[in-house]
């Protein structure tokens, strides 16, 4: 037997293989291996392909697996010899065969071992990786030629680019084979439960984890039933004694028809659920405290005594208060387009009702605003104002953040006061409706139409005194087409649906809602802005918004922020670029302080109280000097000042300027 046909009894048992010398260039190669390396049959004489020539050289240094010369049988065969003394891994065991026209006694069972680290390979072409496994010494190959065994390794690669991909998400993916055996676990899920995978791979799942009810685990039920399993919360502990709270799906492993084992995908909400635990205790404390503050305020009403409590100040009252009430009001919202007047009115007339209010528009239209005017419009208003949103919290938590829970387990008793009893005589305040599960608003709606309500695991009947205001960023239409809204509930909402209209529909309220945001801005990040290019407010209303008023705030916040101190004009250069279009150049020494041609002064600069009135007079006798050169004259003021008439005319109006008296002054002249 020759070496040719040592390379091709290896290539019949599915080793791919090279002979090399020892400059790396190929002798002879077997049919894997030239499939393997896409060689075409011409491959002999060539040096190796570049990227394998470092994992060969490793394999050299190494010199792990180098087999000597092999002795001859009694019979006069040849025979593979076990691993030298210098191999650090254990002889493979031997399989008898016969290969062409010698017998040969023995062969190795499994593929020949690597002296490569795991995982190292070479990549040939997109998708296609190749692994060193060995380089052997045989008595049938010729002087100072090595056998090169190799592997396709494109497998190993998507599994390593697979698992480096589930370690670095935050869900816990646990994997089990069709006997219920961890077969996988991502760092996740070893962090979350303190395990090591060295102790717990290959043991049955139900000796790693236990249910605190004692019920079935999820991942065996669902291999059996080869179906999956979604928005699971369960309680459990693990080998390791923690105990966690999680949300879960559960999804078989099928290859055809055949169930090859199942998984999980889970969060810890343990974390999640405790933060809730004290967002709502917060909440508490906060209510509490202005209820004690209320009552020692004036206790010389109650007792006769005339020292007031430390601390119980209306001040403090009122600043205690504010925490947990709305801020907003219908006369800070800007209303001066006739479609943002109409929809103040609808919310006016929805306030002063006991019913439900349903908003509905795009993200960033001011519908958390208006929902703040409608409670302090109400009855309510002195009462708590407590807004959340539904997107925040997979439903089974939603649930006992609504209405509160009361859990008896194995251990102590577990109580969760919800948001509605924490409302009681307020608004609460529900967006993003169209995230909650239809299950969980179909019980919204129960509870709505029958004004009362239980904790989760309790029957005790709770009234309801809690005013409801609901959002959605979609059309009703449109949400209950797409199963994100349930018809029964937006029926029961009808009475007061209030659509909240997008910026690009009321672009009258451009240039004011640019004036507060800017004067907003000033404040924050101590800059001196008191004009506006009119360039910026061409551009604003040629602009689609498509993240409306929220998208202007954040341009405006972005352009100020990147404006040098002393800049006293807000010009396009400093906008975002996709609103701009042009490209923003590095901020440069500042202009001075006179006012541009094409710039809108703005009314309300808040730096501080001096800063503000010097401001505010400057811009004052600015516009009073030029309308009493054109005596009055607003289409020549604006021309001279680089304005628009209607901008103009605003900025009269907000100076205070008497403009009869300066046309009948230019008169008398």
């Amino acid at each position: 037997m020759n070496y040719t046909s040592l390379l091709e009894l290896l290539s019949a048992c599915g080793v791919s293989c090279l002979l090399i010398n020892n400059e790396n260039t190929i002798i002879s190669v077997n049919e894997r291996a030239d499939l393997l390396l896409d060689g075409g049959g011409q491959l002999p004489g060539k040096k190796l392909p570049d990227v394998l020539i470092p994992l060969v050289d490793e394999l050299r240094s190494r010199n792990e697996q180098i087999f000597p010369v092999a002795e001859s049988s009694e019979d006069g065969s040849s025979l593979f010899s076990a691993p030298s003394k210098k191999s650090s891994s254990p002889p493979k065991e031997l399989l008898p065969v016969s290969a062409g026209t010698g017998d040969v006694s023995s062969f190795f069972t499994n593929v020949l071992p690597s002296s490569c680290q795991p995982g190292v390979y070479a990549r040939l072409s997109f998708g296609r990786y190749i692994c060193c496994e060995a380089l052997l010494s045989h008595a049938l190959l010729p002087g100072d030629t090595k056998l090169l065994i190799l592997r396709d390794a494109s497998r190993d690669h998507a599994l390593d680019m697979a698992a480096a991909a589930l370690d670095q998400i935050h869900e816990a993916v646990v994997i089990c084979d069709e006997e219920d055996r961890m077969y996988f676990c991502n760092m996740a899920a070893l962090e979350i439960d303190d395990l090591v995978f060295d102790k717990i791979g290959g043991q049955n799942i139900n000796e790693v984890y236990e249910n605190e009810d004692y019920s079935p685990l999820s991942i065996p039920e669902t291999r059996k039933r080869g179906t999956p399993s979604l928005n699971h919360r369960q309680f459990y502990h693990s080998k390791s004694g923690q105990r966690r709270e999680t949300i879960a799906n559960f999804f078989p492993v099928l290859r055809g028809d055949k169930v090859l084992g199942a998984f999980s995908v889970l969060e810890d909400w343990d974390t999640a659920s405790s933060l809730q635990r004290k967002v709502i205790d917060l909440q508490e404390r906060l209510l509490d405290y202005e209820q004690v503050l209320k009552n020692s305020t004036f206790p010389e009403n109650r007792s006769g005594n005339n020292e007031k409590t430390p601390g119980s100040s209306p001040a403090a009252v009122s600043s205690a208060g504010n925490i947990l009430r709305a801020q907003h009001r219908f006369a800070d919202f800007v209303q001066q387009s006739s479609i943002a007047r109409n929809t103040v009115k609808l919310c006016t007339e929805a306030g002063v009702t006991e019913y439900p209010v349903f908003l509905y528009g795009e993200a960033g239209t001011g519908k958390h605003f208006l929902a703040q005017c409608i409670h302090n419009v109400s009855s309510r208003a002195s009462n708590p104002f407590l807004h959340f949103s539904c997107a925040s919290l997979p439903a089974v938590l939603l649930d006992d953040m609504l209405f509160g829970a009361v859990r008896n387990a194995s251990q102590d008793a577990e109580e969760k006061r919800g948001l509605l009893a924490q409302a009681e005589g307020g608004t609460l305040y529900l967006s993003e409706i169209e995230t909650m599960s239809l299950q969980l608003q179909h019980k919204l709606l129960h509870v709505l139409q029958n004004r009362v309500f239980s904790r989760n695991g309790e029957d005790l009947p709770v009234p309801l005194n809690t005013r409801f205001v609901i959002s959605t960023s979609l059309t009703p239409e449109k949400a209950i087409e797409s199963r994100k809204l349930d018809p029964s509930l937006f029926s029961y909402l009808h009475r007061f649906r209030i659509m909240v209209p997008p910026l690009r529909t009321r672009r009258a309220d451009i240039i004011p809602l640019t004036m507060e945001f800017v004067n907003t801005y000033n404040h924050r990040y101590s800059k001196r802005i008191i004009t506006v290019s009119d360039n910026i407010f061409t551009l604003f209303k040629k602009y689609p918004w498509s993240g409306n008023i929220k998208e202007l705030k954040q341009a405006l916040g972005y352009a100020i922020n990147a404006v040098p101190p002393d800049v006293e004009i807000l010009t396009t250069e400093y906008l975002p670029a996709r609103i701009s279009k042009i490209r923003k150049p590095v901020a440069t020494a500042a202009p001075g302080p006179a006012v541009s041609p094409d710039a809108v002064v703005l009314n309300r600069p808040v730096d501080s109280a001096e800063l503000k009135d010097t401001v505010t007079e400057i811009r004052r006798q600015s516009i009073y000097q030029i309308l009493v050169k054109h005596g009055g004259n607003i289409t020549k003021t604006a021309a001279e000042m680089g304005l628009s008439r209607q901008n103009l005319q605003y900025h009269i109006r907000q100076c205070g300027i008497d403009l009869a008296e300066i046309r009948a002054a230019a008169k008398k002249k």
